[in-house]
């Protein structure tokens, strides 16, 4: 015989990997499973050290969402969950409605005024490009903006 893998060869191989394939498939079906489902695990459920926290849609006091489509989430968002599609529409009186879906499948809308996103445009800093100047940068922009509440 020169050729060792004939016909039935060729079926009993196929049938023997097909079997290991069955056994390794038994063998996981049997082990006792780890994953927790959220809803009923509510009261026991344990949160590993290094979780970074939930996605929240920042509220002011009145309960109104504060976002205004800034896609910073989006650009910080370490694996890439987070995108944000958004669209404005500005009306006769200078308020601007921004609409925006983000990637919780839900439409959100942020108002806001043309003179505040011109302001935002002309006073914004510019971007130091390295994180510790970034953090101070912010850090004194706070001071400034808590100065300024102080003041009214």
């Amino acid at each position: 015989m020169a050729n060792k893998k004939s016909y039935f060869g060729g079926a009993l191989a196929g049938i023997k990997t097909l079997l290991t394939g069955m056994d390794i498939t038994m063998g996981e079906y049997a082990t006792r499973k780890i994953t927790e489902q959220y809803p009923e695990n509510r009261k026991t459920q344990h949160i590993a050290e290094r979780h970074r926290g939930t996605l929240v849609m920042p509220v002011d006091a009145a309960g109104k969402n504060k976002c205004t489509a800034c896609t910073l989430c989006e650009k910080a968002c370490p694996n890439g969950s987070i995108s944000i599609v958004s669209q404005m529409i500005t009306t006769e009186d200078g308020k601007v409605y921004i609409y925006y879906a983000s990637s919780d499948t839900r439409l959100h809308v942020a108002t806001t005024t043309v003179e505040k996103l011109m302001n935002y445009c002309f006073h914004t800093p510019e971007d130091p490009l390295r994180s510790v100047e970034c953090v101070a940068q912010r850090c004194e922009l706070i001071e400034k903006n808590l100065a300024l509440l102080a003041g009214k």
